[in-house]
């Protein structure tokens, strides 16, 4: 579910916000993690730096759901900017290690 919410929240954000031309998806699984990447090359707002009480209070619930989503699966969210144009969303979830005999 959280990969799912991610993904789809930061789609929507590309096309309500970035005016970006183009948007490049990559799921990977290693031995040991999973991870999203979602990167456009629109414009946008630095959000990289802000707390998330910051987003909370200049209205960027959806950013703050990625996060908690990315929390709740064990793993970690970062936004950040392109070198030149656009935003990159990375998702990393650790695998957590199973009992063989659970």
């Amino acid at each position: 579910m959280a990969i799912y919410y991610i993904l789809n929240e930061a789609l929507n954000n590309v096309y309500k916000h970035a005016r970006a031309t183009a948007v490049w998806v990559s799921l990977s699984c290693e031995e040991e993690s999973l991870s999203l990447v979602v990167t456009d090359n629109g414009s946008h707002a630095d959000m990289a730096t802000w707390s998330l009480s910051a987003l909370v209070r200049a209205g960027h619930f959806g950013i703050v759901g990625m996060h908690e989503w990315a929390r709740l699966a064990g793993g970690a969210l970062r936004i950040t900017r392109r070198e030149r144009m656009g935003t990159v969303v990375i998702l990393h979830i650790p695998f957590t290690p199973r009992d063989p005999l659970a």
